[in-house]
C-alpha cells in the first residue's frame, strides 16, 4: 500500500470532527435507544377493585414510592391530559394514550430526548387476577434516563406494586368528599 493509496474497504474509517455531522440517530441506532422494565403480581383482588385504586389518584402516593402526585384533567380515558409529580424530580405532563376500562391503560410523558410510557395491565387467571405494571423509555436520550431513573424505577415499581395488592386485597380505596 503506497502512500497516495486510500486503504482497503474493511478497514475502519476515523472520522475527525469535522466528520460530527455524520454521527445521526437512524432508524436502527433509535430503536435501539430504548430500556424497559415490566413486574407482574397476583392477587385475590378483582379487576374491578384494582381499577378502582388505579382511579383513586389521590391515593397514589400511598402505594406507590415513586408519586408524589398524580393531577389528571379527568377521568382515566384516551386523550385525558395531566401532571404526573415524582416525589424526586420535575413534575412532568402526560396523556392517556391507551384505556380498556378493567383491563388496562397507558399514560404517555415526553421527557426531553424522548417519551416514557408507562403500561397497567389486569388478566384474569382462573380465581386470581394478574396485574402487570410496565416502563418503556425510548428516544436519543434513553441511555442517560437509564442510568438516572431505571435503578429507582426497578425497585419502586416492584414496591408500588405489593403496595397496591396490599391495599386492594384489603378494600376499595376511601369514599372522598368531592
Amino acid at each position: 500500500m503506497g502512500p497516495n493509496r486510500p486503504p482497503p474497504p474493511s478497514a475502519p474509517r476515523l472520522l475527525s470532527s469535522s466528520d460530527a455531522h455524520r454521527r445521526r440517530f437512524t432508524p436502527a441506532s433509535y430503536a435501539a435507544a430504548m430500556w424497559s422494565l415490566e413486574f407482574s403480581r397476583r392477587t385475590t383482588a378483582s379487576p374491578e377493585r384494582i381499577w378502582a385504586w388505579y382511579q383513586d389518584h389521590e391515593s397514589a402516593p400511598e402505594w406507590d414510592p415513586l408519586v408524589g402526585r398524580i393531577q389528571p384533567d379527568g377521568p382515566i380515558a384516551v386523550g385525558v391530559t395531566g401532571r404526573n409529580t415524582p416525589r424526586t424530580g420535575p413534575s412532568v405532563p402526560f396523556v392517556y394514550t391507551e384505556v380498556t376500562p378493567l383491563a388496562s391503560y397507558t399514560e404517555v410523558s415526553r421527557v426531553p430526548g424522548g417519551s416514557m410510557a408507562f403500561t397497567h395491565d389486569l388478566r384474569h387467571d382462573g380465581d386470581e387476577t394478574v396485574v402487570t405494571h410496565g416502563v418503556r423509555c425510548e428516544g436519543p436520550m434513553s441511555t442517560v434516563y437509564r442510568l438516572v431513573l431505571r435503578p429507582s424505577y426497578k425497585r419502586g415499581m416492584a414496591e408500588a406494586l405489593d403496595g397496591l395488592i396490599r391495599l386492594a386485597e384489603q378494600g376499595p380505596p376511601p369514599v372522598r368528599e368531592v
